[in-house]
């Protein structure tokens, strides 16, 4: 996604809009919406963020919503760390292939190579 490329370069406004027209594309699925999320985490859009977090813990009542995605959200917000895992931990109730250990770790691992994780 174009919006991706903007982010990385801190192009947020445009990152922005770009998000939010694959949210309109897509019909409103979970990805290009956890993906604004994080635009406006790293971009100091507190509020709009946490009503993304808001819209994705509703869209999974529903259904499948990456906990990846949402602990992105967390790191760009740069929530402490103990609450990122705890967001982590709860979703993975629904994610049965993954042990909450086992997640934790490599979440961790990531957490040292991947500018999603890494600091602004």
């Amino acid at each position: 996604m174009l919006g991706l490329a903007y982010e990385q370069k801190s192009m947020f406004e445009e990152a922005i809009a770009e998000f939010q027209k694959a949210i309109a594309l897509s019909g409103g699925t979970a990805l290009p919406i956890a993906l604004l999320g994080h635009a406006y985490a790293t971009s100091q859009k507190k509020d709009e963020a946490l009503k993304v977090l808001d819209k994705l813990h509703e869209l999974s009542k529903r259904g499948y919503v990456s906990s990846y995605r949402i602990a992105a959200i967390y790191a760009g917000l740069e929530e402490i760390i103990r609450e990122s895992w705890a967001g982590i931990d709860y979703s993975l109730v629904r994610d049965t292939a993954f042990a909450p250990a086992s997640f934790s770790s490599t979440i961790k691992t990531w957490h040292s190579v991947s500018p999603t994780f890494s600091p602004a």
